[in-house]
């Protein structure tokens, strides 16, 4: 089996649309939450007033890992703003061998 298969055979079994939906929602939910003020602000004072482009990156599918834990995979997020060429921000979200939320991550480049 070929890498585009594997794409192919995880494209049609996942639903990558509900992903990324998923993704920009938890997003959202991160950053409005009053909890994480200090992350808002350090979104803002990144953003400077513009408005934030999310970019679906991509998935990372991680099978056959050292550590015998079970296969998994990340969902990404860039984040962005209009008047930025490149993103100053990832949110990662970590489904398990059923696509079941696992854990979710946000850093800075």
């Amino acid at each position: 089996m070929n890498l585009l298969e594997i794409e192919n055979q995880f494209s049609t079994s996942c639903n990558i649309d509900k992903i990324k939906d998923d993704l920009t929602q938890s997003f959202f939910r991160l950053i409005h939450n009053e909890e994480n003020i200090e992350i808002k602000n350090e979104i803002d004072e990144y953003a400077k007033g513009n408005d934030l482009v999310l970019i679906f990156s991509g998935i990372s599918l991680h099978i056959l890992n050292h550590n015998k834990r079970a296969p998994y995979f990340f969902a990404r997020l860039d984040i962005s703003t209009n008047s930025l060429n490149n993103p100053f921000a990832w949110y990662d979200i970590e489904y398990g061998v059923q696509g079941e939320f696992l854990d979710d991550y946000l850093d800075f480049y």
